[in-house]
């Protein structure tokens, strides 16, 4: 059984980070896969989720073939090692959030990839390139949509959601 994963798509503030975590805490099942990135931090839960690394360590990864994807985003790189999708097993389902073109270099690496479209509802998009985001996800065919509603509710509501689905996915 090759590794299965679900990849967590949504222009940023959807609210792809804060559901990843507490779906984590509330399902066993579930483990968080880490990425790395060479942006700076932005808050310390960043460090849960990235592995902030330089552009030459990136490169040194990617000489000894330890990198499974990586884009460019923003003027800044985004990856998955190798090892963070080893760990995984057969008896978890990894999560994380990524962009439509690294989930798709998953599945050509042969990880088995399900695709969650995750559509803000009530959030604004505050800059150019979250525009295009939002555009790009129009277009997103996804195994899933889960719409994250920022009013009274919407994030459990998004949450049971996510919680639930996840228990089928891959069936």
């Amino acid at each position: 059984m090759s590794t299965r994963i679900i990849a967590l798509i949504g222009v940023s503030g959807s609210g792809k980070t804060a559901l990843i975590h507490e779906a984590v805490l509330r399902n066993s099942t579930l483990q968080k896969v880490r990425s790395f990135t060479t942006r700076s931090r932005r808050n310390p839960t960043s460090d849960a989720t990235y592995d902030f690394v330089s552009v030459w360590t990136l490169i040194a990864l990617w000489i000894r073939q330890r990198i499974v994807q990586w884009n460019v985003y923003g003027w800044n790189i985004y990856g998955n090692e190798r090892r963070h999708f080893e760990a995984i097993g057969c008896s978890h389902i990894g999560i994380l959030a990524m962009t439509e073109r690294g989930a798709l270099k998953l599945r050509k690496a042969g990880y088995d990839v399900r695709i969650v479209k995750l559509t803000p509802r009530g959030a604004t998009v505050r800059r150019g390139r979250e525009a295009a985001d939002r555009k790009r996800l129009d277009r997103l065919i996804a195994d899933y949509e889960i719409i994250n509603d920022f009013g009274a509710g919407g994030f459990d509501h998004a949450l049971r959601d996510l919680i639930r689905w996840s228990g089928t996915a891959f069936t």
